[in-house]
């Protein structure tokens, strides 16, 4: 059963331009510099409305969880760069509290959990589908993203192998959120789990 908004909710999810019929998209460190151009270029061609966090709003995106689950919504996460690991931290803090996850999207992430890297138990069954996307590693394609992402150590296979699916996508350099995003899948299962509601 929805509940129902408190004034606070709504003035919270007001002064962030937040909804709760859309997915959670959390940028990494390099937010004005390769997500603002990406997420431009995805919401432009995305009819629904996305909510934009920083990798560092921990406390905004947990209260944005409680509210789209409380209003019977799926729970969508996705999340680039630092974002992708603010993004398991906020899965397993739902796995805790049995708030489900109906998508996690990992892409390309940098960094690490706190939570030790071969613990299966930290790392499974953190949502009903999870999509990990890995850029190219190539040395050739040393682009400004790639380099970030080398000299904050992406965060280990060992943690995204617990995922659903593993995706490489090769031809995408650290910058190229968008072309990773529909690479592996995840824009139309995103798309998908919108429509069911």
């Amino acid at each position: 059963m929805p509940s129902t908004l408190s004034d606070a909710d709504q003035r919270f999810l007001s002064r962030n331009d937040f909804r709760l019929d859309a997915p959670i998209f959390i940028g990494g460190g390099g937010e004005g510099y390769m997500i603002s151009t990406t997420m431009r270029s995805y919401r432009r061609r995305t009819p629904q409305h996305q909510n934009f966090a920083r990798h560092f709003s921990m406390r905004a995106i947990r209260r944005l969880m409680r509210l789209i689950h409380g209003a019977g919504r799926p729970v969508i996460l996705v999340g680039h760069s630092w974002g992708a690991v603010t993004a398991i931290k906020a899965a397993q803090w739902a796995k805790r509290r049995s708030l489900p996850l109906a998508l996690l999207v990992t892409v390309d992430p940098v960094g690490r959990p706190r939570l030790p890297v071969r613990s299966a138990v930290a790392y499974q069954g953190l949502a009903c589908d999870w999509i990990a996307v890995v850029g190219t590693r190539d040395r050739i394609m040393m682009t400004p993203g790639n380099l970030v992402a080398k000299v904050w150590a992406r965060t280990p296979l060992a943690i995204l192998r617990h995922a659903d699916r593993l995706h490489w996508d090769h031809k995408a350099t650290h910058e190229n959120f968008a072309q990773m995003l529909r690479s592996c899948g995840a824009e139309a299962r995103i798309a998908a789990l919108l429509a069911r509601e």
